[in-house]
């Protein structure tokens, strides 16, 4: 039985973690990076503010697709990024947890997709996950939508 409780233990673990590192299919590796106070790693608290978000950003360096936003939000919620890939389509997802509290914190999402074949990819970025102050799903917002090309 308690063999049993530890791998269910040690796989919960990997489960919370492994968006942080990569997902290999194939030779396609995604990554993701949060800093600020919705970090998912260190769990950071700090509480900072931005005067102004920036516009999220898809741009391609060196054939690899990055995704970049800077945005203030409650504290004490936690954010990770996951992703989809459709033929041409490729989906990202911010997806926001916790209740939050009444202070303002500030975060930067960094996403990247490298091994994609040559061609063009539209590119959705969305918000989601719970809305804060409620367990309640929020309605998925369009954050940014491109056309890219991989060479």
């Amino acid at each position: 039985m308690k063999t049993l409780l530890l791998i269910i233990t040690l796989f919960v673990i990997a489960l919370i973690f492994s968006p942080l590192v990569s997902s290999v299919n194939g030779r396609v590796v995604f990554n993701y990076n949060i800093t600020g106070c919705a970090e998912t790693i260190n769990g950071t608290t700090t509480r900072s503010r931005m005067p102004d978000n920036t516009s999220p950003s898809i741009t391609v360096k060196n054939g690899v697709l990055e995704y970049y936003r800077a945005t203030s939000h409650l504290c004490a919620r936690k954010a990770v990024v996951e992703h989809e890939i459709n033929k041409s389509i490729i989906t990202l997802y911010e997806v926001w947890t916790g209740l939050g509290a009444r202070c303002i914190c500030f975060s930067e999402i960094n996403a990247s997709i490298k091994g994609l074949t040559n061609g063009n990819y539209l590119v959705n970025v969305y918000e989601t996950g719970v809305k804060p102050g409620s367990n309640e799903s929020m309605t998925p917002r369009l954050l940014v939508t491109e056309t890219i090309n991989i060479s």
